[in-house]
């Protein structure tokens, strides 16, 4: 899918694989939208890190590590990322305003072709967030790198072209940082850092890393994800997180494009309410607007209204915290 893409690519690669690359995108028909760098890993500045981050891995190792995958070379690929984004900046044989980094391994990820996520590029870094995280939870660096947790996706990240190169320095700095202090993390383990430090530069979609493409503008898919983020933000209290990820299921939900079966539907709106709830309070519009939404599918939708009853008495006292005129049913 990535060499059959109709949009401008800098591709960095192995030489005995640049050919290769030069070649699938000509017979594409897309070599004008292609600028192919012959670059072995070992040239990379990351590379030059290799002893350093072997031997803060074997005195703090990620504990519940694939070793087949995250070895030291894998880590020097992740943390090569932002330089290769910032090299493509500068060369800008494309003229971009927008800059995004893609993997290779998303070759099995297809964009949604009714939204133009190409066409939509987002200003500040924007990311796919598969678990919320708060800043508190990572104050403590050797029990925070100590596992992958997966906060984030680094598969897909876009961005303007200053908010990519501010990416780009603040991530080779962070690397240095925690270099000096002994950790080597992934990337998609620094990349929260880098958002707690500096909130105003991200954005987020939500899902699973089987929809980094197809979530970008809309949610569509990852539903259980979804729910597992609402109800792990609510359980933490982190109800900004939930609430965030509620406003786009419900969006979602009303643009008719959320793959969802009716239970599930009834379980995202629920945690969309009671996020919504307790980020606004008892006036709050939103938790209004999705308790509208949610009696009216109970009214329209038998599969839906079968999930309510399950859980009518709960649902029911939730919608009381509203104020008369707001509920959606007398009590």
């Amino acid at each position: 899918m990535l060499l059959e893409l109709d949009q401008d690519l800098v591709v960095f690669a192995d030489p005995e694989l640049a050919a290769e690359v030069t070649r699938r995108r000509a017979e594409a028909g897309l070599a004008e939208r292609t600028r192919v760098i012959p670059e072995p890993l070992e040239k990379l500045p990351a590379h030059q890190l290799h002893d350093e981050i072997a031997a803060a891995r074997e005195r703090r190792p990620i504990v519940n590590h694939n070793p087949d995958k995250d070895t030291v070379l894998f880590t020097e690929v992740q943390w090569s990322k932002f330089e290769c984004v910032r090299r493509a900046i500068e060369l800008d044989p494309f003229g971009g305003s927008h800059f995004a980094w893609i993997d290779f391994a998303t070759r099995g990820l297809h964009p949604q072709p009714d939204d133009p996520m190409f066409e939509h590029p987002s200003d500040r870094v924007r990311l796919l967030t598969m678990r919320g995280f708060q800043a508190h939870e990572l104050e403590d660096r050797g029990d925070y790198f100590a596992y992958l947790r997966g906060h984030v996706a680094a598969g897909y990240i876009t961005a303007a072209r200053e908010s990519f190169l501010r990416l780009s320095t603040l991530f080779d700095a962070a690397v240095r940082d925690e270099l000096a202090a002994g950790f080597a993390p992934s990337e998609e383990q620094l990349l929260p850092v880098l958002c707690v430090g500096e909130p105003d530069l991200f954005e987020f979609h939500y899902g699973d890393y089987s929809h980094l493409l197809v979530n970008y503008l809309r949610l569509r898919g990852s539903a259980d994800n979804l729910l597992f983020q609402m109800r792990t933000a609510r359980e933490e209290g982190h109800f900004a997180h939930a609430h965030a990820v509620g406003e786009q299921v419900v969006a979602a939900h009303l643009d008719g494009v959320l793959e969802c079966e009716p239970g599930m539907l009834a379980a995202l709106l629920d945690e969309a309410f009671v996020a919504a709830w307790r980020v606004g309070g008892s006036r709050s519009e939103a938790a209004a607007r999705v308790a509208a939404i949610y009696a009216e599918l109970v009214r329209a939708e038998p599969e839906f209204r079968d999930a309510f009853l399950r859980d009518e008495i709960r649902v029911r006292r939730n919608f009381e915290y509203l104020p008369l005129d707001r509920r959606p049913w007398s009590s």
